[in-house]
């Protein structure tokens, strides 16, 4: 059974739509720097199997002490349940 292109039509396709996009780059929209209106940044992790004590204790506490210690945060906030934890930070 025959294709229906033959794969030499397809290739002269593919060539002519790069052709034609490559001019149309100058009016794509590039920001290296986006603005942000989020404010809060949110930190989810796991620990299979762990307990919300261990959690709290060898994860969510250790990594809030970090986070206190990074300029530009306002509060912080957690929860630590069966198998995970959330650490929220609210930027200044």
């Amino acid at each position: 059974m025959k294709p229906k292109f033959p794969s030499f039509t397809i290739i002269i396709i593919f060539i002519l739509l790069i052709l034609c996009g490559i001019p149309l780059i100058h009016y794509l929209n590039l920001e290296l720097n986006p603005t942000s209106s989020s404010s809060s940044l949110s930190v989810r992790f796991s620990w299979s199997g762990a307990e919300p004590r261990i959690i709290e204790q060898e994860a969510t506490s250790k990594l809030e002490a970090l986070f206190a210690r990074v300029n530009g945060i306002r509060n912080i906030s957690s929860t630590s349940g069966n198998g995970s934890g959330n650490i929220t930070l609210t930027l200044e």
